[in-house]
Parts: C-alpha cells; sequence; structure tokens
C-alpha cells in the first residue's frame, strides 16, 4: 500500500486502486499573558471550548482564580511565565490540566509541538 497525502484527505492505492480516508485534523488552541485579566480569559475560553481539543497557555495567568477559567471541554496545558509566582497555581492547574514549569515539549497525534 501507497499512501500518498492531499490537503485534508488522505489518499491510499492499493492494488491498482486509489481511495481516501477522512484524517481528523487537531485544533490547537494557544493563549498567554493573560494577567488575571478575568473578562479577556473567560472570553478566550469561550472562544476556544467550541473550536479546540487542546489549549497551551504559555505562561503569565499569576493567579489560580484564573487559572479555573480554563478549566473546560478541552484538554489544558500550562507553562510558568515570569509573573506565575503564586505558590498554588500548579496545584489548581493539576486539578483540570497539565502544569509543565518553565519549558513543555508536548506531542499530539504523533506531532511535536
Amino acid at each position: 500500500m501507497r499512501k500518498t497525502e492531499s490537503s485534508k484527505d488522505h489518499l491510499f492505492r492499493e492494488r491498482g486502486k486509489e481511495f481516501s480516508v477522512q484524517k481528523e485534523i487537531m485544533k490547537l488552541g494557544v493563549v498567554s499573558d493573560t494577567h488575571d485579566n478575568l473578562e479577556k480569559a473567560r472570553e478566550a475560553v469561550r472562544f476556544l471550548e467550541e473550536r479546540v481539543s487542546v489549549v497551551i497557555h504559555c505562561g503569565d495567568m499569576v493567579a489560580p482564580f484564573t487559572a479555573e477559567l480554563f478549566e473546560s471541554s478541552f484538554r489544558f496545558h500550562a507553562v510558568k511565565g515570569n509573573n506565575d509566582g503564586e505558590w498554588n497555581l500548579k496545584q489548581v492547574v493539576e486539578e483540570f490540566g497539565e502544569f509543565h514549569g518553565e519549558v513543555a515539549e508536548l506531542e499530539f497525534d504523533g506531532e511535536k509541538v
């Protein structure tokens, strides 16, 4: 079986026949620097929860009460920003997601991010 890719479908050729299989595309949301702006954080969550399956927060949520807003239908990953100094931020995030410290090497569906 030989595989060639098009933009949305994956085409396969086998025994002289060609067929396609629709591949589900994973969508990631990336946010950062919410800095306890609860209005903007809520707006971001509302926007992302119907559009993506994973959200990565790239730092500076600042306080645990902001992090709690990201508990939603998507999987959540966060890294520590230079303003994320509250002692229990990590604990709060890990109640519903993953907190990675200052650096994260993530992989979704075999793709590194």
